[in-house]
């Protein structure tokens, strides 16, 4: 009879000990069932921007940052926030990181600086709000086809890479439906295909920089950019210039350091004309054309930089006195 005590009150632990395990399982499932009814990790860039779903948003967290853009809404303009990732100078990006970059939907901006990049992240072509690319001072040697069907894209931007060569086709007049800005300056061009500046969209395209290449001649494709305003060739071997110069648009034209021997005869034909920079080439007479050019005669011409050219019509003389512009094209009218 002293046992039955005993048993009892084991059997009442035992019980408790039972509930209490109950209670613990019933607390860790509903536990897990909040934790899978969670969304999956998300990553905000700010208030009002897009998110952007892990795990591309965790491993470029540092980098990622927003831009405030304007919109045409049905013909009211509004602005919105929209996704912009840059890294500059960061010489371990992984493999895993570039082929996340293709997750970062509703992207404005990518700008990869200095980062030793052999190539442009894989499918970027998949990124179609993307609307500025800078992948300066890396290690590119071919020039990226995939991006010609961005339809937004507005800037791209590879200088200072190792471009060797655009291949022809790349561009058309199905590529680059909104491009305005293109620099492929400090890059290893000797020449470019004979579509070059051929888009889309023939009054898109603003400024072409080829600065600091090799490029022997120039295609007369460039035509094509009937809107230009800037084009910048200086630094490179050129001889001469298309004949049939006629960008109507155009108000900067750099081509200093280069083997010139002559202009184009019609460039006094680009009225708009505002700055021309001819320094250090083999130019003996300016074209009559440019007299167009002259305010005097309702052009737009305030900078004529000559230094370096054995100019004899109108002589370099008269460009280095007092009010040389308006001496030397008095002396050459």
């Amino acid at each position: 009879s002293d046992s039955e005590p005993e048993e009892t009150v084991s059997e009442g632990a035992q019980k408790s000990r039972f509930a209490r395990m109950r209670q613990r399982r019933t607390r860790a499932g509903s536990r897990r069932s909040r934790k899978d009814t969670t969304p999956s990790v998300t990553a905000t860039l700010t208030e009002g921007v897009q998110e952007y779903i892990a795990p591309a948003a965790l491993l470029w967290s540092q980098y990622l940052g927003s831009v405030t853009v304007a919109i045409d809404d049905c013909g009211v303009r509004r602005e919105c926030k929209m996704g912009r990732l840059r890294v500059e100078g960061n010489k371990s990006i992984t493999g895993p990181m570039m082929r996340s970059v293709r997750q970062l939907t509703g992207l404005h901006t990518l700008e990869m600086l200095g980062c030793a990049c052999r190539s442009t992240p894989p499918g970027l072509q998949e990124l179609d709000t993307l609307r500025v690319l800078r992948m300066s001072d890396n290690e590119l040697q071919a020039f990226p086809d995939e991006l010609t069907t961005l339809p937004e894209l507005e800037h791209l931007v590879l200088e200072s890479n190792s471009i060797g060569e655009i291949s022809p086709g790349t561009f058309s007049h199905r590529a680059f439906g909104s491009l305005e800005v293109l620099s492929l300056a400090a890059n290893c061009l000797s020449s470019l295909p004979n579509d070059f500046g051929v888009t889309k969209n023939a009054n898109s395209l603003r400024l072409i920089d080829l600065s600091k290449n090799g490029l022997c001649t120039m295609p007369t494709s460039i035509f094509h950019c009937r809107r230009l305003e800037e084009l910048n060739l200086s630094h490179n071997r050129l001889k001469t210039l298309p004949d049939d110069f006629d960008l109507m648009d155009l108000r900067k034209l750099f081509v200093s350091f280069n083997e010139l021997t002559r202009l184009p005869a019609r460039l006094g034909r680009c009225r708009r004309l505002a700055k021309v920079r001819l320094i250090s080439n083999q130019v003996r007479e300016l074209p009559e054309s440019m007299l167009d050019l002259w305010t005097q005669r309702g052009g737009g011409l305030v900078e004529l930089l000559v230094e370096r050219n054995p100019l004899v019509l109108p002589s370099l003389t008269a460009f280095q006195m007092e009010r040389g512009l308006d001496r030397a094209f008095r002396l050459f009218e």
